[in-house]
């Protein structure tokens, strides 16, 4: 008997194609909020180093053009620093707006899998239907010319 092609595999395969699309998606903007993370820390790090040398500066007599340039570095940093904030938010909430997409995603393509296997098995339990149909009619016409040359 020729198996029987599954009506939905199409509809399947894109499926699996968009779970898989989605997944690098997911994947890169993991990697880019990692990235800024880092980029944030680093910022941190550098506005910390800068606002020990402000105290140092005004624990020293120093001219007042250094001072105030070490202090507009400073304010360029703190706004610097919410930016990044900022950006990070914007990849945290595209990351869960992907990651939402993926999950049903992987919904829609669990659905297809399912059907594909009941279908798999209606089709066998056909099969073995009809198969032991065919044994059993082939049962009887032994059994009934085993009857038939006994009498």
């Amino acid at each position: 008997m020729a198996k029987e092609k599954f009506k939905l595999q199409k509809v399947l395969d894109f499926r699996e194609l968009k779970e898989q699309q989605l997944q690098v998606e997911v994947a890169e903007i993991r990697s880019n909020l990692e990235r800024e993370k880092i980029n944030l820390k680093k910022k941190r790090s550098n506005l910390l180093k800068y606002k020990k040398i402000l105290d140092k500066f005004q624990k020293k007599p120093a001219s007042s053009q250094e001072y105030k340039t070490y202090l507009e570095y400073i304010d360029y940093l703190i706004r610097d620093i919410k930016i990044q904030g900022e950006v990070i938010q914007e990849l945290h909430n595209s990351l869960v707006s992907s990651m939402e997409k993926l999950k049903k995603a992987c919904q829609d393509k669990q659905i297809l899998e399912k059907l594909k296997t009941r279908e798999i098995q209606k089709a066998k339990a056909d099969e073995e239907k009809t198969e032991q149909n065919f044994l059993d009619e082939i049962g009887l016409k032994i059994n009934g010319k085993n009857k038939k040359e006994g009498k």
